[in-house]
């Protein structure tokens, strides 16, 4: 091999070298960028999450009192929350994902139905139809704090309360309904 040849052939080792220092360095960079921030982004979720809760819980209070005047400002603070978390990667399995995400849309849709409205009888509805995919994310993926799903006797309307007294009925004027589960809580 002349000397030319073997500095070519030195020259193209050290590139393969540095190219495979290279990637297998950004490889590795990447995966453990994605173990740190993995958690960031279910923090976040978490926090949307009990965003929306809070949401929910005051339209449910302000119902219970016949008053529609802060639904629409909490509907739309339901609806900002829901649409960030769906631009959020939760590190969910799969299939988890999948329920995750219709029931986050089902929130954000149905909490979309309850905005500029002001007859209490149609607010009182929306609630109940909101109500159900709440209730099924909490039964789904939990929560850090204490909730109790309650229902009326009459027309079994589930509802939402993070207090377990006093009844704050959000379809009827008076009090009424029984807990028939507790969500969450560690």
């Amino acid at each position: 091999m002349t000397r030319v040849n073997k500095l070519c052939f030195q020259n193209k080792q050290q590139e393969k070298f540095s190219m495979k220092t290279f990637l297998t360095l950004t490889t590795l960079l990447g995966f453990f960028f994605l173990l740190e921030v993995k958690p960031l982004f279910a923090q976040d979720h978490k926090i949307l999450m009990e965003q929306i809760m809070e949401s929910y819980l005051k339209i449910g209070q302000s119902l219970s009192k016949g008053s529609t005047g802060e639904a629409t400002q909490h509907a739309k603070a339901i609806v900002t929350a829901t649409d960030q978390i769906l631009k959020l990667q939760v590190g969910l399995p799969k299939e988890k994902r999948k329920e995750f995400n219709i029931l986050v849309k089902r929130i954000n849709s149905y909490a979309k139905r309850l905005v500029g409205k002001k007859d209490l009888e149609e607010l009182r509805t929306e609630f109940d139809v909101l109500s159900h995919p709440v209730i099924g994310y909490l039964n789904t993926f939990g929560s850090d704090k204490k909730y109790f799903v309650y229902a009326c006797e009459g027309d079994m309307n589930p509802w939402i309360q993070k207090n377990k007294e006093p009844q704050e009925d959000p379809y009827c004027d008076s009090p009424c309904g029984n807990i028939i589960k507790e969500i969450g809580g560690k």
